[in-house]
């Protein structure tokens, strides 16, 4: 954004060396021909140049009034509200320093950094000098605020530090929180424009004395499978942050929602064959998408999947830290089954759910079971065991032959095998050890998440919510 008339002739001579560039690009490409380099420069060189010209006009109209500032609707866009609203008004950085009774210099840092010294008594004292209404929405506190207070104000709710330094807030904003010379009360303005976003609390709500109240809307539609020591509150928490993050991928969901999804494993198993060839992680994947349900994956939550279903699309969530392919297969068909009956449910953890005597889930684990073995998965789990004399080492010797014989994955069999005993109060769950290693599991998902979704119907805080989903699944710092 250009701030000042110094800016604005230094970008018009860039805009001028820019044009001059392409044109002798262009005089190139006529006399030699055209090339992948020549293209390529000429693609780079256009992009900045509308880079330019955007800025150049929007100065020009500013000072022109013909983008009258008269008011904030939105804290993301205070520093730049304040700056084009000083333009607009055609008040230089000295002018203004003088009505708010400070030097021409303080102004140009303040502009330079985006007001992030700023404190929320001078911001006001600023916003008044450019005659700008601040909308009662946009709850700019009255008095300063401290890190401190703000921190145990969310955490009285639920939403601690680290929840909202690493997961609500964008990379960029998070890194000035450990910067002492960034003003505390504009962090927690622009931090809780984040959280509102999320759990829908008013930012003025957050400033206020009066205790926090969180909209739990998500908590009423989902069913829950968690045992008695189950954190509620945090639980609630991530419920909601997880339902809110679905509805975006939602929104930015290019194929189209298909209801009439199937709930017949053979079904299903035969689909994924005839499709796609094989059964694996991925092709499971691309058969769910192929339904119009997105699959994300989030990382370090108090659940272990969920699915959500609202009125225009079905989503799923895997959380699970395991490097296990069949349980990664596993658990996505277990929440598929769970969208094809219509219910949306948080499951805490699904070994957990499969050991209760829950009529639904254990039809839950046979579908995605039956999915992933066929047929005959009851004379597979009989073989397995008979002459064992439910000895672990002797079943995984078993399991070995038979997955040899029958060319099936010994992971899904030992699984299954697995569940079959506990069903049965059999605690031998060391037979589900025999397992193959996924350690690209959420890249996968991750890949065809940015394949799948058009990032153009988002704004940029939108994508500043996913960013943290991205980074983590691609094996990335966040």
């Amino acid at each position: 954004m250009i701030k000042n008339s110094r800016q604005y002739k230094i970008t018009k001579s860039q805009l001028a060396k820019f044009s001059t560039a392409l044109n002798d690009l262009e005089t190139d490409e006529v006399k030699g021909g055209t090339s992948a380099l020549l293209t390529l420069q000429k693609a780079a060189l256009k992009s900045q140049l509308l880079d330019l010209q955007r800025e150049v006009k929007e100065y020009e109209d500013l000072t022109l009034g013909n983008i009258p500032i008269t008011e904030l609707y939105s804290i993301d866009e205070l520093p730049f509200t304040l700056i084009k609203a000083r333009i607009s008004l055609n008040l230089s950085q000295k002018e203004l320093g003088k009505m708010v009774s400070l030097p021409e210099q303080q102004i140009q840092r303040y502009e330079a950094t985006e007001y992030e010294s700023a404190s929320i008594s001078k911001i006001k004292e600023i916003a008044d000098a450019l005659n700008l209404k601040i909308e009662k929405h946009v709850g700019v506190p009255i008095a300063n605020f401290s890190l401190k207070k703000f921190f145990k104000k969310m955490n009285s709710v639920g939403i601690d530090s680290d929840f909202i330094m690493h997961r609500l807030l964008p990379p960029r904003l998070a890194a000035r929180f450990h910067d002492k010379d960034i003003s505390p009360d504009l962090l927690c303005l622009q931090a809780s424009y984040y959280i509102g976003k999320v759990f829908g609390i008013k930012p003025e709500s957050i400033f206020k004395s009066k205790p926090l109240v969180l909209n739990t809307t998500p908590l009423t539609k989902v069913k829950y499978k968690i045992s008695s020591n189950t954190n509620k509150k945090k639980l609630g928490i991530h419920t909601i942050y997880a339902h809110h993050i679905a509805q975006l991928v939602s929104k930015a969901t290019k194929i189209k929602a298909n209801k009439n999804i199937p709930d017949d494993p053979y079904i299903v198993r035969e689909q994924i064959l005839s499709n796609f060839g094989k059964i694996t992680f991925d092709t499971i994947l691309r058969y769910v998408w192929s339904w119009g349900i997105p699959v994300l994956v989030l990382d370090t939550i108090s659940f272990h999947a969920a699915c959500f279903i609202d009125k225009s699309r079905s989503i799923i969530i895997l959380t699970q830290k395991t490097d296990s392919e069949a349980r990664w297969m596993f658990n996505l068909l277990y929440e598929f089954y769970h969208i094809s009956q219509g219910t949306s449910q948080i499951t805490e953890n699904i070994t957990k759910s499969l050991n209760s005597q829950d009529e639904e889930e254990r039809i839950a684990s046979q579908f995605a079971h039956f999915v992933l073995l066929g047929k005959d998965s009851h004379k597979l789990t009989k073989k397995s065991l008979e002459n064992s004399n439910w000895d672990i080492s002797q079943i995984k010797k078993n399991l070995q032959k038979i997955s040899k014989n029958e060319n099936i994955r010994i992971d899904v069999l030992a699984n299954y095998v697995a569940s079959r005993l506990s069903e049965k109060e059999q605690n031998l769950h060391g037979v589900s050890t025999v397992q193959k290693p996924l350690s690209n599991a959420r890249q996968i998902i991750c890949d065809h998440l940015i394949e799948n979704l058009d990032f153009s119907l988002l704004v940029e805080s939108d994508l500043d919510l996913l960013y943290p989903i991205f980074s983590k699944g691609m094996g990335m710092n966040a």
